[in-house]
């Protein structure tokens, strides 16, 4: 008798902004799927440059977030090697939209998934947690918008970085 293992995949909605202009958005929610089946994980973007680079990345529960694949408008995305044979985006220009596909779903793809437009200035999201605090970073939770304000005070060229904000991600696995 087989049995279905469900896979949870938390996907945090985070809208990174690198003007008024660029964003990119995820679906709030998880996504559910069995293993060995494939799921598309949903990113659109609003972009002032007709030529979008958008990065992929996962991140394990206690762990970095760790770049998937970079994908761009002139060629379909190829995931690092780590994730070459299961993992693939292709940009859709006309939704603006750059899903991530995930083929033959295993548990170990149990993770917080995000996908960004570079470069990237501020984040918002619902939590921040950072260990240990910096001294020029600030985040500022507002309760009613649900949206957490990442300020960096006298920024440096040094300060140039994808940022990233989080739910503490929860991972279950159900026989």
């Amino acid at each position: 008798m087989h049995t279905c293992l469900k896979i949870l995949l938390i996907i945090y909605t985070c809208c990174l902004e690198c003007s008024a202009e660029d964003t990119v958005t995820q679906p709030r929610g998880d996504v559910f799927a069995l293993e060995g089946e494939s799921v598309a994980l949903d990113c659109t973007y609003k972009a002032s440059t007709s030529a979008p680079d958008i990065f992929w990345y996962i991140q394990y529960p206690h762990g970095v977030p760790k770049l998937i694949l970079r994908q761009d408008i002139y060629e379909t995305g190829v995931p690092v090697d780590d994730f070459k044979d299961r993992f693939q985006a292709k940009i859709n220009q006309t939704l603006s939209s750059v899903p991530l596909t995930i083929q033959k779903m295993q548990l170990s793809d149990s993770a917080v998934y995000y996908c960004a437009l570079r470069p990237t200035v501020t984040v918002n999201g619902s939590v921040l947690k950072a260990t240990p605090p910096h001294p020029r970073l600030s985040a500022t939770v507002n309760k009613d918008t649900k949206h957490v304000n990442l300020e960096i005070s006298s920024a440096e060229v040094t300060d140039s970085a994808l940022y990233y904000c989080a739910l503490q991600p929860t991972v279950t696995g159900n026989p």
